[in-house]
């Protein structure tokens, strides 16, 4: 959500403004930020002001850290970009919800391992995004398309003592429209398909409804985010309001039903983000709403499970340019735990409602500069202050290269 007005501010801040997942991942992913990476997972109209290539270094099938890459062009007032490798997180969202553990999110796995096993044969194989971008009088507009296809046979994946050996087909596509005029931007985010069917020579599981069954289809039944943003000075107000729905449903060799589940979930997001700028320095702090609500129908075993919550995170960070070559980056966020609540209710049992416990997170990055490349590296991720290695944290475990035409 970021537009061509703050492009140039941050530009005139000699402030790094085409950079990476490493940089926005450092930054505590704040809203404001302008990045190369907004045109693959927000705001296609923004590739009109980048002409580049960008890889990022990471494993296959981790959205945080997937290895993925690709390049912007410019035709005139157009672009055009190709993308390959990124996942589509809505999708990666939905079937790790499901694939979760049965007893503690309404998921369908038994266990941790039948829950690592399933997420690794739903990994997004081979992603390819196409991005257009044009202009038309002082608004800028773009359209992308993702598009994943696959069927793969053979599939085997363990962990611990769950082994699964089987056929996985995939069919996903989404699409992605965008437009701003340097004060305001929306976007729309759409589903078209989402399909993932798993069919295991010996069963899906070991234990729970998974032992019995040989074929799960995970399909997404609507997906629908609308977002947007306006630029006041120097706070960005934003928001976005997020729809979805979908099925899960797992069946033994005489075709009778293990599993049987829908789901649906509403999410709304509000939030301001104050950024102050002056001599290749950008600090900033912000806060928002994030409220959500969620029923899983569970129609085997004729339970209903119901979830809500209210989360206020708050955000503080810090880019500054300490020389010509070299720029520092860090960020720390926090949800406000007075205002943060979630319940849960699973059939007729009375809600279960707790604060948060404790998500405090801290990163720190840095990103360098030699002619027209980029590189960004994160430093250090983490929630207890154990420097580069705590809570997943991992010293220079994620970077990426850009490189500006």
């Amino acid at each position: 959500m970021k537009k061509q007005l703050l492009v140039a501010a941050v530009i005139f801040a000699a402030v790094s403004a085409q950079a990476s997942k490493a940089r926005l991942n450092a930054l505590g992913n704040s809203e404001h930020i302008v990045d190369i990476q907004e045109v693959f997972q927000q705001e296609p109209d923004q590739a009109l002001n980048y002409e580049a290539a960008t890889v990022e270094f990471g494993t296959s099938g981790n959205a945080t850290t997937e290895a993925e890459g690709g390049f912007i062009r410019k035709m005139g007032d157009s672009a055009w970009s190709m993308y390959l490798g990124r996942s589509s997180t809505t999708f990666k969202a939905l079937t790790d919800s499901l694939t979760g553990l049965a007893a503690t999110n309404s998921g369908i796995a038994a266990n941790a391992d039948e829950t690592a096993v399933l997420r690794s044969a739903h990994a997004q194989a081979n992603p390819l995004q196409l991005t257009y971008a044009g202009k038309m009088s002082d608004i800028s507009y773009g359209a992308s398309l993702l598009y994943v296809g696959n069927k793969l046979e053979g599939f085997s994946a363990t962990s611990g003592a769950e082994t699964f050996s089987g056929k996985v087909d995939q069919d996903i596509m989404g699409l992605l429209l965008g437009a701003n005029n340097g004060v305001w931007d929306v976007q729309l985010r759409q589903g078209i398909a989402g399909n993932m069917t798993t069919t295991g020579t010996a069963g899906l599981g070991s234990v729970g409804a998974l032992a019995t069954a040989t074929k799960l289809e995970i399909e997404s039944t609507g997906s629908t985010q609308l977002s947007g943003g306006y630029l006041m000075d120097t706070m960005y107000f934003y928001g976005s309001y997020n729809m979805s729905s979908a099925t899960a449903a797992a069946s033994n060799a005489g075709g009778t039903k293990t599993i049987n589940n829908d789901i649906t979930s509403n999410t709304l997001t509000l939030g301001v983000v104050n950024s102050h700028k002056k001599d290749g320095v950008d600090f900033f702090y912000g806060a928002s709403a994030v409220v959500s609500n969620g029923e899983s129908d569970d129609k085997v075993n004729s339970s209903k499970t119901k979830t809500e919550s209210t989360i206020v995170p708050l955000i503080v960070g810090v880019e500054a340019e300490v020389s010509s070559w070299m720029t520092l980056r860090g960020s720390l966020t926090q949800p406000l735990s007075l205002l943060s609540t979630s319940s849960r209710k699973v059939g007729a049992a009375a809600s279960s409602g707790e604060s948060l416990s404790d998500s405090t997170v801290t990163a720190l990055g840095a990103g360098f500069k030699w002619g027209k490349a980029n590189i960004d590296a994160v430093i250090s991720t983490g929630t207890d202050g154990n420097f580069g290695v705590d809570s997943g944290g991992d010293i220079l475990g994620q970077a990426s290269v850009t490189y500006n035409f």
